[in-house]
């Protein structure tokens, strides 16, 4: 009897920490749905506003470009994305959708990030850790190609010299919030700030598992770690997608079919993973466009388009924006 009782408080205890690492995502793509909404990402004003920028206007078409590989990307993170937006019409099975779900909207970006790289005739490695690494790096070095939020990005370690947000707006002085709570309208750089730090810190914490299983060591000093940072580059919203990934494919599965019976949290993750994929594919596929022409880019989503059917909305609504 005390055995059975053990158990049913351990097992009281797993739930409620699966339920609390669910929360923190959920909070965190609840946050971005609604800042990327009031932002009206879905307007020829951002697009103008993006290409404005003195980074957009010097990118020079790529005549030589590789169209075969663009396209045989495009398409594939295309598809991926009808497959992460099919779900959403049969709100009862959202709860155990949303588990893969995360892995889809991480290879949909990943697939276009594929796409940016072959448009602008740059030779990266096909792994994560490469793609990432560029597109972090490109974040930092050229923000203005990424607009908010995706500019921002995170360096530096909890400990020494401590975490560094690069590229937020001038007014903006993140505080420290919950991620077990919802946060205002007000407190979404707070939270996106935290989003981005808790990413890195995990970020760190596996390279130095990695070491120290390398290396036979049961523990990593401070001087170590600052090593690591070093050589980290910045964590941008790319690696939170490859952490969401990675959480629930192995490591917090659980914790993503905490919503098999709660549908209006199953439907609201579920709305943050798609507002993310379609904006952040916007931002892409913007890119793209500039570097392939707009002959080309227009040539790709016809001909996907064409054979899709009425499934290509998505990538029809963000081609009219491109082209408008």
């Amino acid at each position: 009897m005390v055995l059975v009782q053990a158990y049913g408080s351990l097992q009281k205890d797993e739930d409620a920490e699966q339920r609390a690492r669910f929360t923190t995502y959920l909070n965190y793509l609840a946050a971005l749905r609604h800042y990327l909404r009031e932002e009206s990402w879905c307007s020829e004003h951002q697009i103008a506003l993006l290409r404005s920028e003195r980074s957009m206007r010097r990118i020079q078409r790529n005549r030589a470009v590789d169209e075969s590989t663009v396209s045989k990307c495009l398409r594939n993170s295309w598809a991926t994305e009808m497959q992460l937006r099919a779900p959403a019409a049969n709100p009862e099975i959202l709860g155990v959708a949303n588990h893969w779900a995360t892995v889809q909207l991480y290879y949909a970006i990943y697939l276009s990030l594929r796409a940016l790289f072959a448009a602008a005739g740059r030779e990266i490695g096909t792994t994560h850790r490469a793609t990432l690494r560029t597109v972090a790096a490109d974040v930092k070095d050229r923000p203005s190609l990424f607009p908010l939020p995706w500019r921002v990005c995170c360096t530096g370690d909890r400990k020494t010299p401590g975490y560094n947000l690069l590229h937020l707006p001038e007014d903006v002085e993140p505080r420290v919030v919950s991620s077990l709570s919802p946060v205002g309208k007000d407190d979404f750089w707070s939270s996106y700030a935290m989003l981005l730090r808790t990413t890195r810190k995990r970020q760190i914490d596996t390279l130095a598992g990695e070491w120290k299983q390398q290396n036979k060591k049961k523990r990593l000093n401070s001087g170590g770690r600052a090593d690591i940072d070093g050589t980290l580059p910045p964590t941008t919203i790319f690696d939170f997608l490859y952490r969401l990934r990675i959480r629930s494919n192995y490591s917090d599965a659980d914790s993503f079919l905490q919503t098999m019976e709660d549908t209006e949290s199953a439907r609201s993750f579920n709305k943050g993973l798609l507002r993310i994929c379609w904006c952040s594919s916007l931002v892409l596929e913007n890119l793209i466009y500039l570097y392939i022409g707009r002959k080309a880019f227009g040539r790709l989503v016809t001909e996907y388009c064409d054979r899709i059917g009425e499934a290509s909305a998505p990538v029809k609504c963000r081609w009219e924006l491109l082209s408008g």
